[in-house]
């Protein structure tokens, strides 16, 4: 009986992990300065799935009106370590970078409460080969990277930045169905040991 009870106890304290289910992914390389500059180029991928490869990758181009050639900076959300990473895949230059991970939709319920920079080489100053440092922040449901020094910068070529999502679970998470169904049969157990004992 009291094995039992124990089980019930332990199934009661049975959580469902949240992870990153799905999120819009969006790339904009900017370069103001640039002579006949029309527009920046923005890649996006929006109501993606998260954990089946590339995030935002090849032809995800939506917008391009200074027709920039550069840019393409590849985005990889791993859901089962919360790490997001950047891949560029081109040495231009440009003003401004700004990746953003937005609508992120959790599974069942949690919210970003942090975000780290974990390695970064993807972009170096246009006057010597130092590293370029971002700044980036975070919501509840986004995160935004930036790369915007004071003079243009560029990319390196198969050069990456990796960051940290941190969360943490909110409000009351609702039980998967299998715990449910666990907690059942123990509760059913719990009753059938206490009856056949009062017989």
């Amino acid at each position: 009986m009291k094995n039992i009870l124990i089980l019930c106890l332990a199934l009661l304290a049975t959580q469902a992990h949240a992870t990153i289910v799905k999120a819009d992914f969006t790339a904009t390389a900017d370069a103001p300065s640039v002579p006949g500059y029309a527009g920046a180029r923005v890649a996006q991928s929006l109501n993606q799935a998260v954990g089946a490869g590339l995030e935002l990758g090849a032809d995800a181009t939506v917008s391009n009106p200074s027709e920039f050639r550069g840019g393409d900076v590849f985005f990889d959300l791993d859901p089962a370590t919360n790490t997001v990473t950047l891949l560029s895949l081109s040495d231009y230059d440009f003003d401004s970078f700004t990746a953003l991970i937005s609508n992120i939709r959790f599974s069942p319920g949690e919210r970003i409460v942090g975000l780290t920079l974990l390695s970064n080489n993807l972009a170096e100053a246009s006057d010597s080969p130092d590293v370029i440092a971002p700044s980036f922040s975070f919501s509840d449901d986004s995160i935004e990277i930036r790369y915007a020094p004071a003079d243009f910068f560029y990319f390196v070529e198969g050069g990456s930045a990796v960051f940290q999502i941190v969360t943490e679970v909110t409000g009351t998470q609702v039980p998967e169905p299998a715990s449910l169904a666990l907690l059942g049969l123990g509760l059913a157990g719990c009753m059938a040991v206490r009856r056949r004992g009062r017989r």
